[in-house]
């Protein structure tokens, strides 16, 4: 399988595992809007802000593998990839969250 080839297949895995009315659920309950709309955005543009989301995350990965990846988010959603090489095979990896509530912290030093 390609890179490409598997890059759709787990797009398609996850459009077809993710509980996007729980998502819409969640969003009417809390009044969550989209910037620009005013509402609580529909099941479908929910999957198509995710689709969009997965694709751009997929770009991060180089065509190497050598442990790149990344991730991009938007409306709650967050996309991400990882790649890398393994045992002389590359992997990669996509994946769909969506997120309530988080905390990410800057780097500290220590000694």
């Amino acid at each position: 399988m390609t890179k490409e080839e598997l890059i759709q297949k787990q797009i398609e895995d996850i459009m077809d595992e993710f509980n996007f009315g729980e998502v819409q659920r969640v969003m009417e309950s809390l009044d969550w809007t989209w910037s620009g709309t005013g509402c609580v955005p529909e099941e479908y543009d929910l999957r198509k802000g995710a689709r969009q989301l997965l694709k751009e995350a997929a770009k991060m990965i180089d065509d190497r593998c050598n442990v790149s990846g990344g991730s991009t988010s938007t409306g709650g959603f967050l996309a991400t990839s990882r790649a890398g090489f393994d045992n002389g095979e590359k992997w990669l990896c996509l994946n769909l969250h969506f997120c309530v509530n988080s905390v990410t912290l800057d780097g500290e030093s220590f000694d």
